[in-house]
C-alpha cells in the first residue's frame, strides 16, 4: 500500500500562509500514521510468506529428488521374475525366490538347485528401500525421524537337516519342520555396546521333530534347561539375545 505525501510543512518564513499550511500539516498527520502502520504490517506478512515459499519448495525439490530415486531402484527390480531350479544365470540376473517371494541378484554365473533365499554363495539380497546394518556414515547436521520400524520376517516352510538363518533378510523368522533341524545363523552383525534381538516361531506338523540351536545359548528358565520342542500341532515362540558374538540368551515366548 503506498503512503500519500505530506504537505508543506508550515514555516515562520511564509507568515502570510503559515496559519493554512499548519493546519493541513496537522490534519495529515493522522491518515500518514495509518498508512504506515499499515505498510509494516504488509511488509511483515509479505517476509513471512515469501520464507514460507522458499521453505516449500527446497522441501517439493527434496521430496521429488526421493521420489526419482526410488523409482529409479524400483524400475530395477521390476525385471524380476521367479527363480527355476537348474536354469543357468548370468552375474547380476535377478530373480524372485517362490519361498519367500523377496528378490535376489546373482553373484555367479551357475545353475543351482538351492533356492535363492537359503544359496547366499551365489545369490545377493537385492532389497529397495531398507536399511541395512552394513557401512556406517556421520550426519552433521542432520536428523533423521523415525515414527514406525517393522521387520521383516523370513518364512521357511519347509525345514530339516541344517537351516541357515540369514539376519541379513531380517531378524522375525517363521518356521515350519518337516524333519528334525539345526539351526545355524549367517550374516551377524558386529556388535559394540548393542543387543541383537532374533525372534524365532517354530511350528510342528503332525510330526513333532527335534530342533538343535545354533552358538551357546543360555536359557532364562526357571531351571536353566532348554525348553522342548514343541510338541505334534503345536508352535512356540522362542527370543533369542546376544550381546557377545556367539554367546546367546534364549527365553521361551508365547505357545499354542
Amino acid at each position: 500500500m503506498p503512503i500519500t505525501a505530506l504537505p508543506t510543512p508550515p514555516s515562520a518564513t511564509r507568515p502570510a500562509t503559515y496559519a493554512a499550511e499548519a493546519d493541513a500539516f496537522n490534519a495529515a498527520l493522522d491518515a500518514f500514521a495509518d498508512e504506515l502502520i499499515v505498510y509494516e504490517d504488509t511488509s511483515a506478512t509479505n517476509a513471512v510468506t515469501t520464507s514460507l515459499n522458499v521453505t516449500q519448495a527446497a522441501t517439493k525439490a527434496i521430496e521429488a529428488q526421493n521420489a526419482a530415486i526410488s523409482a529409479s531402484s524400483a524400475a530395477l527390480a521390476v525385471g524380476a521374475v521367479v527363480w527355476i531350479t537348474g536354469l543357468t544365470y548370468a552375474i547380476g540376473d535377478l530373480r524372485f525366490s517362490p519361498i519367500n517371494y523377496m528378490t535376489y541378484r546373482r553373484k555367479t554365473v551357475g545353475a543351482g538347485s538351492t533356492d535363492p533365499s537359503a544359496d547366499t554363495t551365489n545369490w545377493a539380497p537385492y532389497i529397495v528401500g531398507y536399511i541395512t546394518s552394513a557401512g556406517e556414515e556421520t550426519l552433521t547436521n542432520k536428523k533423521i525421524s523415525a515414527y514406525q520400524y517393522l521387520d521383516r520376517t523370513v518364512t521357511n516352510a519347509a525345514c530339516t537337516g541344517t537351516v541357515t538363518l540369514d539376519l541379513a533378510l531380517g531378524s522375525t523368522f517363521d518356521l515350519t519342520l518337516t524333519g528334525n533341524t539345526t539351526l545355524a545363523l549367517t550374516n551377524v552383525p558386529t556388535l559394540t555396546n548393542e543387543t541383537l534381538n532374533i525372534v524365532i516361531s517354530i511350528t510342528q506338523g503332525a510330526i513333532a521333530y527335534s530342533l538343535t540351536w545354533f552358538g551357546t545359548m543360555t536359557w532364562i528358565t526357571p531351571s536353566g534347561i532348554e525348553p522342548a520342542a514343541p510338541a505334534a500341532n503345536k508352535v512356540i515362540e522362542y527370543i533369542i539375545t546376544s550381546k557377545t558374538a556367539g554367546q546367546y540368551k534364549g527365553r521361551k515366548g508365547a505357545s499354542t
